[in-house]
C-alpha cells in the first residue's frame, strides 16, 4: 500500500536511518485504476514486537474499475523502515462480471530491494469481525501471522514471514484502495494492543496519523485502541 509521496506503504517496525516507504498490495489493478491510496493510523514510538486487534469486515464498494480494497490489520514496519509484515480482509473482484472475492491475505516486503509479496489464505465473508496478530518470533528476524475469525476463540497460524532484519518497530493499521473516489475505503479496528521488549502486552498509548490519501474519506478517532473510517473529507 504506498504512502502519498514516497517513492516506492502499507501495512501494516523503524532503527538509526529513517527512509520510510509504505508497502502495497501488489494487483493487477494498479494498472487498471491507477494509483493505490490509503490512511495510516500508527502507535506512537517503535517499540511493537507484536501487535493484535479485531476489524470488521466491510463489504466494500469497489467501483467500476475493479477495486480492490484492503483493510490491513495489523502491520508491523521494522525499526529501519525498510521492512513490513501485514495481515488483514480483502475485498476485489474475480474478472468475473458480478464476481468478487473476499478473503484473509498476508503480505511481506523488503526496501530498498522493492521486493513485496502478497499471499491469499481463507475465505472470509463480509460484515463479520475479525481479529489479527503480527508478532515476531523472539530471538530472530521471523514474524508470524495469525487470525481468529468468528465463531472460534483460538488463533489460526497464518504463515512465517522470515528475515524481515528486525525483533520490532511501528505498529500500523490501514485501509488502502484503488479507484478513487469510485471506491470505498470504509474500516473499524478496536482492542488495538502491542508486545513490549518484556513481553507484556499493553493498550496503544496513543494513534496518529501517519499517512491520508484518501479525499473522501476521513478517520475519527474513538480512544487509544479504537478508530474508524467513513466518508468525510477531512485529512489528518
Amino acid at each position: 500500500m504506498q504512502k502519498p509521496g514516497l517513492a516506492r506503504i502499507v501495512v501494516i517496525l523503524i532503527v538509526t536511518a529513517f527512509t520510510w516507504v509504505l508497502p502495497a498490495v501488489p494487483s493487477n489493478a494498479a494498472s487498471v485504476c491507477g494509483t493505490e491510496s490509503g490512511i495510516f493510523l500508527n502507535k506512537p514510538n517503535r517499540d511493537a514486537y507484536s501487535t493484535e486487534g479485531y476489524l470488521y469486515t466491510y463489504k466494500q464498494g469497489l467501483g467500476s474499475c475493479g477495486g480492490p480494497v484492503a483493510q490491513t490489520q495489523l502491520m508491523v514496519f521494522t525499526s529501519d523502515g525498510m521492512n513490513w509484515a501485514e495481515v488483514g480482509y480483502i475485498r476485489e473482484y474475480t474478472g468475473i462480471i458480478g464476481g468478487t472475492k473476499e478473503r484473509i491475505f498476508g503480505e511481506w516486503g523488503y526496501y530498498p530491494a522493492a521486493v513485496s509479496q502478497k499471499k491469499y489464505y481463507q475465505n472470509e465473508a463480509s460484515g463479520r469481525t475479525a481479529r489479527f496478530k503480527v508478532t515476531n518470533h523472539t530471538g530472530t528476524f521471523d514474524w508470524y501471522i495469525y487470525d481468529v475469525l468468528d465463531g472460534s476463540s483460538t488463533w489460526h497460524y497464518l504463515d512465517t514471514y522470515r528475515s524481515l532484519w528486525d525483533t520490532h518497530g511501528v505498529a500500523i493499521g490501514e485501509v488502502s484502495h484503488y479507484g478513487g473516489t469510485d471506491t470505498d475505503a470504509f474500516n473499524h479496528e478496536w482492542g488495538l494492543i502491542y508486545r513490549d521488549s518484556g513481553g507484556t502486552y499493553r493498550n496503544y498509548n496513543g494513534l496518529a496519523c501517519w499517512a491520508d490519501g484518501i479525499s473522501n474519506f476521513q478517520w475519527n478517532r474513538v480512544s487509544n485502541t479504537e478508530f474508524y473510517v467513513a466518508r468525510g473529507s477531512h485529512y489528518c
